[in-house]
């Protein structure tokens, strides 16, 4: 058992997580099966756009709030009401990544867009405020230069602390993945 956090999966999942996911898995089993193919369906579609962008970076609207975004570090397709929507989990470009990602972990941006459109360069859609979302490849020379440091910020730290980072964006984004399903999938 991990000595911090209580549970056999330790920093992982934690017990609320897992009871989410659990439930999550039990609503699925109640979908129509024809429902379940359209988001599979979807869910293909959507992975096979996300990895044919110009993988650079990306600029997100979310909540009339710009971000500089590394990568798309997960993406799902969920029923939303009586649609279709995207969850979308993102890896911020760090101003100082090298500092921060020394000495803390990194969180994704998730964000759950519906009325959503997506073409090979750009996702386009609403968010869970009404506001508008927009995730577009970016190659704007000052934000390039943001990116650039970004990298080799990266590129400096320790093997520990660059594996400490992929894990925490991978874990943190199957969290956000559970906690949003459950919130919105169901509704």
């Amino acid at each position: 058992m991990h000595p911090e956090e209580g549970s056999y999966l330790g920093a992982y999942l934690n017990h609320t997580s897992k009871f989410k996911l659990f439930v999550n898995i039990i609503n699925h089993l109640f979908d129509d099966s024809d429902k379940l193919d359209d988001i599979l369906n979807n869910q293909n579609n959507l992975k096979a756009t996300i990895e044919k962008f110009d993988k650079e970076y990306y600029t997100v609207l979310i909540d009339n709030k710009k971000y500089l975004i590394k990568k798309v570090v997960d993406s799902r397709v969920i029923s939303y009401k009586d649609e279709t929507a995207l969850l979308l989990i993102l890896a911020p470009v760090l101003k100082n990544a090298f500092e921060y990602l020394s000495k803390y972990t990194c969180k994704p941006l998730g964000v759950l867009v519906h009325n959503y459109s997506v073409d090979s360069n750009s996702i386009i859609g609403v968010t869970l405020t009404g506001n508008s979302f927009e995730l577009i490849t970016d190659n704007e020379k000052e934000n390039l230069s943001t990116v650039i440091k970004f990298d080799n910020d990266v590129k400096v730290l320790g093997d520990i602390n660059m594996i400490n980072y992929e894990m925490s964006l991978k874990h943190h984004a199957v969290l956000e993945i559970i906690n949003l399903t459950y919130t919105y999938s169901c509704n």
